[in-house]
């Protein structure tokens, strides 16, 4: 279940606009929360950040760019897709 959720996200418009930042921060949190056990840690600090306002985020922290890699490695070998691929 978690890994069509994270996939259909994957598949959505990529750009936030203001009317758009609720969903975005729900979709986060809700992905955080429903995360796998073995990537529930990365999951739930990718949506801090990805939920910090604008001015406060660092999107490439190394640990951000750990826990990204993590989680890209996850999906592609648990969930069967990779990310962002067209």
């Amino acid at each position: 279940a978690w890994c069509e959720k994270f996939k259909a996200y994957d598949e959505g418009d990529e750009v936030v606009d203001d009317d758009g930042l609720d969903d975005f921060v729900k979709s986060w949190e809700e992905l955080a929360k429903d995360a796998p056990a073995e990537v529930s840690d990365d999951m739930n600090y990718m949506a801090s950040i990805a939920t910090s306002t604008i001015d406060e985020a660092d999107y490439s922290d190394e640990k951000m760019e750990a826990a990204s890699d993590r989680v890209e490695a996850f999906v592609k070998d648990k969930c069967g897709f990779e990310l962002n691929a067209d």
